[in-house]
């Protein structure tokens, strides 16, 4: 089950954007816009992936290459699962 939504920061008006839709894609903190294509994610509960709607078959990864870089990347059992315990 997934529900498709903006992931807000807590502490200002921003949202998680990604606006590159291939590997290794930009991914970043946005003024949040409603209906903004590029804002909308789909946590799916049963991998704990955070995917991309637009960018269809995309998931937020990171790049241990480049410490840890949040990215766009293809999902695959290897993309980094959302760990939301605190």
């Amino acid at each position: 089950h997934s529900a498709n939504q903006q992931v807000r920061s807590k502490s200002s008006d921003r949202c998680l954007d990604a606006y590159q839709g291939w590997d290794g894609g930009i991914v970043h903190l946005y003024r949040c816009l409603d209906g903004e294509a590029n804002q909308k994610w789909a946590l799916e509960s049963s991998t704990g992936k955070l995917k991309h709607v637009t960018h269809k078959g995309f998931c937020l990864d990171t790049d241990p290459a480049q410490n840890n870089k949040v990215q766009l990347y293809g999902c695959s059992p290897k993309t980094m699962p959302i760990n939301s315990g605190a």
